[in-house]
Order: structure tokens, then C-alpha cells, then sequence
């Protein structure tokens, strides 16, 4: 908890709408705290029409950094000085403007990492849905993971297959399916093989779909598992826990991509451990989901 705010307190923040659930700033005031800042972070509720009024109110103010979160995270991108990502969660402030960052790819792998030592060794990656997070993910292995043979995407609308396709590389093989058992079926009898790693990044179950129309395919899944929702997992997640199938849910991204925001704001960061702590004391979770 922040014992006390000054007339020269730093303001950071969460830039989205719809998001008071959201788990962040509990995350960075206690790494706020940890590492003795004299700094808040609080929950930006605004408008899209706003959004770019935001941007230079807090430029005015001395911020020296936000986050973004849904429906944003593309809008924002274009509104940092020379874009070049996609999306981004994270901005920072340079001596000329705003930047932005994705720390999505990095701190999936980072997380990955704590179940799978070798991420390196991953050849196909399979992803349900093509939204902010899976384009981010997407990118980040495209662009730093030579071994990936092939990149699948089950999904809903096909409004994103274009800007996917321009970003993948080209070496790599690029596939998309509509969203029902029998294409992902077809999908899986393809590239099923501990080297496989399937990403859930579709909002499904947070929006009361939880997947099981997909169950029975994926119950020959072999390979590696991850549900990017830490609050209401899918089905998948939760067949791929009791086979013992190496997997996770969304937090430990959440901490490691809150743990790289730090770093680009302050150079540094509080500790994964410190942060799993401060998740835990928000009671929002109710011990179903570990941070472990």
C-alpha cells in the first residue's frame, strides 16, 4: 500500500475501458513500494474518442509511462511516434514523445519458460483467435524463433488473416480455420506432436463460452498448452491440467509482461514472486488459479 502521495507523486496508469477487474494496479503499486518509488498507479477508464486527448493530457503532466489494455492497444500503436508494432500494452516516454512497446511476446515467453525450458525447441504453434495478443505473440516468435515451421489460427472473422500474413515470416507457413471441431480436427492431425504449442487468445471464455465444443479433438493433444485467461480458463485449459500436459494459465504472463513494463519504465523490476504475492492479497481470484 502506498503510505503516502506528495505534490510530486508520479502518475502511471492502466488506459482501457471496461477494465475495473483488472489486476494491475495492484501488480505495479507493489512494485512500486518494493522499490521505493514515490509513484501511483491507478485504472484509466476512457472513452475511444478520448483516447487521444489522453495521450497528450498525460504527455503535459510528466508521465513517464502507461499501460494499454482492450479495445485500445491497436488505436494506441498509432498514436506513439514512429509505429511499427501492430499493437502494444506498454508506452514510455522518450525526450521527443511517446514509444510504444508489446511486452505480450516477451513475457509469454518468460512465463513460458517456467513450464518449458526450451521454447527454442517449439516447430508449430497453433492459436485460437487473432486478436491484439496473438498477433503480439505471433510477431514476437516470427521474428526471434527460427524453428518455427508453421503458425495455424483458429478463429471467428477472418478481419485479421491480412495483417497476419504481412507480419509472419515467410519461411514460415501460415494457416487459418474457422472456428469448429472438424477444421481443428484437420488442424491437429497436422502438426500434434510435443513440439506443438497451442495458445489460447481468444476472449471466448471470458465472454461465457468455455470451449468445450472443442474437447473431444484435443483430447490426443500432445504438446504444450497455454490459456491466456487467468480468470475464466477454457475447458481446454483445464483437460490439458488433469493429463498432466505441460501448461499454464494467463497469470504468470500477467506478472512477466507487468515485470518488463517496469523494467522499461525504472530499469528495473520487483521480484515474480513479490507480484504473485500482491495478486494473491487482492482476493479476486479465490484460490482457484496458482501463480506458482
Amino acid at each position: 500500500m502506498l503510505k503516502h502521495i506528495s505534490g510530486d507523486t508520479g502518475l502511471l496508469g492502466l488506459l482501457g475501458h471496461g477494465t475495473n477487474y483488472s489486476l494491475s494496479p495492484a501488480i505495479h503499486n507493489c512494485a512500486i513500494n518494493y522499490l521505493h518509488l514515490n509513484q501511483v498507479y491507478v485504472n484509466f477508464q476512457i472513452t475511444e474518442d478520448k483516447v487521444a486527448d489522453f495521450f497528450s493530457v498525460l504527455w503535459h503532466l510528466g508521465t513517464i509511462g502507461f499501460n494499454v489494455t482492450k479495445p485500445y492497444k491497436n488505436l494506441a500503436a498509432t498514436l506513439c511516434e514512429h509505429p511499427t508494432l501492430p499493437s502494444i500494452n506498454t508506452v514510455s516516454r522518450t525526450s521527443t514523445g511517446w514509444k510504444g512497446h508489446s511486452t505480450d511476446g516477451p513475457g509469454f515467453v518468460r512465463s513460458l519458460q517456467r513450464i518449458h525450458g526450451e521454447p527454442e525447441a517449439i516447430e508449430h504453434l497453433v492459436f485460437f483467435g487473432t486478436g491484439g495478443a496473438a498477433q503480439s505473440i505471433a510477431h514476437h516468435f516470427s521474428q526471434n524463433f527460427l524453428n518455427i515451421k508453421s503458425m495455424h489460427f483458429v478463429r471467428r472473422s477472418k478481419k485479421n488473416d491480412h495483417a497476419i500474413k504481412n507480419f509472419v515470416r515467410r519461411d514460415i507457413k501460415t494457416f487459418f480455420a474457422d472456428w469448429n471441431s472438424t477444421d481443428f480436427t484437420d488442424l491437429l492431425n497436422d502438426v500434434n506432436s510435443p513440439n506443438t504449442l497451442m495458445i489460447q487468445a481468444a476472449s471466448a471464455p471470458a465472454n461465457g463460452s468455455d470451449m468445450r465444443e472443442f474437447i473431444a479433438p484435443f483430447a490426443s493433444f500432445v504438446g504444450i498448452f497455454a490459456d491466456l485467461i487467468y480468470d475464466h480458463p477454457s475447458a481446454l485449459y483445464f483437460d490439458a491440467l488433469n493429463r498432466g500436459l505441460k501448461c499454464q494459465d494467463g497469470l504468470a504472463m500477467l506478472i512477466e509482461q507487468a515485470r518488463l513494463s517496469q523494467e522499461i519504465w525504472w530499469g528495473r523490476s520487483a521480484p515474480y514472486n513479490e507480484l504473485a504475492r500482491a495478486i494473491k492479497n487482492t482476493g479476486q481470484l479465490f484460490g482457484k488459479f496458482s501463480t506458482e
